[in-house]
């Protein structure tokens, strides 16, 4: 009676055999399962859902050696029964229905047991904080996208949209590649017949579409961006396009100039990701640019990094080497360049470098080369290209034309 009473709070599952009335083995069975369900919603209460999953997996292994010997003396105790008599067969058939109860009542359990292992295994892998994480950040960029547009922020908004959507795509992808994993250990361990692995396949799939749809919405996205928000490199197509009934040999000029190669990759890719709002900083900058002097000391001033400063430095030495365009030449057009670039040191690099690598092809001179900067920084302060700019960086790189046509 004494291990009968103490089924009413805690139940080990190795005292089982020492319990001989039906009633402390229904006992057993209740007080096992109320303790797992603590246990698991404790777990779960703190965000542990692996840990849950696993007490509710383990929990229910010994539900299941409790139902077990619950049926066993079931059995036993029907095999007891006098038939012979009216009260025998009673008894018996009275037996029979809570057997055939307690039957059913351990396939439940085990069918329980194997979607709590399933569970356990999902939440192994990783993939629930993953889809967690990636509705939370879904949920958060919809909103702030929405209060964007609410403000009038359009611009604002699209730029919000598409880092919602790059983080997105990072998380399906990872989401994908666990998903797949899964399937192959599913595979290996059911069968690629079995209901588990045609489940997971389904999840496959949707994963796979959900990043594809991701993927897609993102490339719409970033060319509606690049049709309402032109970067300045793109605007400076269309301008000198614009000009062509103005100038056939300044639009064939420029046109040759961003169009057929002689702008390096990195020059256009640094151009592309200037902001809207240089047209102030060249403008407020370009002087201080064209007065500073050619010392790490000037760059100092100007705000750079010890790091910046000696980087800027190397890239002069190298490209006077490679180009034969003075230092003062280079040290001007990086200073002329930065202002446009908002004192971005790596975008400033990229264009200096791409800039003279075109004098180089075109055989200007240094002062040609660093009066082509200043001219393109400036048409690009003032917001607009027309003939008459175009001719004065024409004039300013006379042998540019000439190499071009």
């Amino acid at each position: 009676m004494k291990v009968e009473n103490e089924m009413a709070t805690k139940v080990s599952v190795d005292t089982l055999s020492a319990i001989h009335s039906m009633a402390g083995l229904k006992a057993a069975v209740s007080a096992v399962n109320n303790e797992w369900k603590a246990h698991a919603t404790q777990l779960k209460s703190v965000g542990d859902n692996l840990g849950a999953a696993k007490a509710k997996f383990e929990g229910l292994g010994d539900t299941i050696t409790a139902q077990k010997a619950k049926l066993a003396e079931l059995k036993r105790q029907q095999d007891e029964v006098d038939t012979s008599s009216d009260k025998g067969t009673v008894a018996y058939a009275k037996l029979e229905k809570e057997i055939s109860q307690a039957t059913n009542q351990l396939a439940s359990y085990e069918a329980q047991q194997r979607r709590a292992k399933d569970s356990m295994d999902y939440y192994a892998t990783g993939l629930a904080d993953l889809q967690k994480g990636y509705k939370q950040t879904q949920e958060v960029s919809k909103s702030y996208v929405a209060r964007l547009e609410a403000e009038g922020r359009q611009e604002d908004a699209q730029k919000a949209k598409l880092s919602g959507l790059k983080s997105g795509l990072v998380n399906l992808s990872e989401q994908y590649a666990k998903q797949e994993a899964e399937l192959k250990r599913i595979a290996a361990e059911s069968g690629a017949t079995s209901d588990a692995y045609a489940k997971q396949k389904v999840r496959v799939n949707e994963t796979a579409t959900a990043l594809a749809k991701s993927k897609t919405e993102m490339t719409d996205l970033q060319s509606e961006m690049s049709k309402t928000n032109p970067s300045i490199f793109s605007t400076l197509r269309e301008k000198i396009v614009g000009v062509n009934d103005q100038t056939e040999k300044g639009s064939g000029l420029m046109k040759k100039f961003v169009g057929a190669g002689l702008i390096t990759n990195a020059v256009s890719s640094a151009w592309t990701s200037f902001s809207n709002g240089v047209k102030e900083t060249i403008t407020s900058g370009l002087e201080l640019a064209e007065a500073g002097e050619k010392s790490a000391a000037a760059w100092s001033a100007m705000g750079k990094s010890e790091d910046d400063v000696k980087s800027l430095g190397s890239q002069v030495a190298e490209l006077n080497t490679k180009s034969g365009i003075t230092i003062s030449n280079l040290g001007q057009m990086q200073k002329t360049i930065d202002t446009m670039t908002k004192g971005n040191t790596d975008q400033t690099e990229a264009i200096t470098a791409g800039i003279a690598g075109i004098g180089t092809a075109s055989r200007l001179s240094g002062d040609q080369v660093l009066g082509l900067t200043k001219s393109m920084t400036r048409a690009v302060a003032s917001g607009e290209l027309t003939s008459s700019t175009l001719a004065r960086m024409e004039k300013n790189s006379s042998r540019f034309g000439c190499v071009t046509s």
